[in-house]
């Protein structure tokens, strides 16, 4: 994992922490209201404490928007670092095979100088008995 990855995950913690806060919240604002109900209240106060727990559920929709909205950021950071993984392992193939073809030149071209070498021994050796004058 990436540092990346680990912030995006964060995100998405904080924000599923934060959605289960304001659930929490609204419940017990709910229960509350729910008892103040059952004592006896005015209609224009039990419309009020309605219209803030629609609020309330409002606020939580966002809350699970943002969510969503860092899932989709971790899933980018985590693409992200597959993309470069996997960009480092052609990187590495990429690497190896040069390698592996400069070690064949390397060697071809000790090759050709060993047949020269060859080839001028075998020309010293055969001018050296050669008769002269012919």
């Amino acid at each position: 994992r990436t540092a990346a990855v680990a912030g995006a995950e964060a995100g998405v913690e904080r924000a599923a922490a934060a959605v289960a806060a304001h659930r929490r919240e609204t419940a017990a604002v709910a229960g509350q209201e729910a008892r103040r109900d059952a004592l006896g209240r005015s209609a224009a106060e039990m419309l009020g404490a309605r219209d803030y727990l629609r609020r309330r559920r409002a606020e939580e929709d966002g809350l699970r928007d943002r969510v969503h909205e860092a899932e989709a950021r971790r899933a980018e950071a985590e693409s992200a670092l597959e993309q470069a993984r996997a960009a480092l392992a052609d990187a590495r193939a990429a690497r190896e095979a040069v390698e592996r073809h400069r070690e064949r030149w390397q060697d071809e071209r000790a090759r050709v100088g060993e047949r020269r070498t060859e080839a001028e021994t075998d020309d010293l050796v055969a001018s050296r008995h050669r008769p002269k004058g012919g």
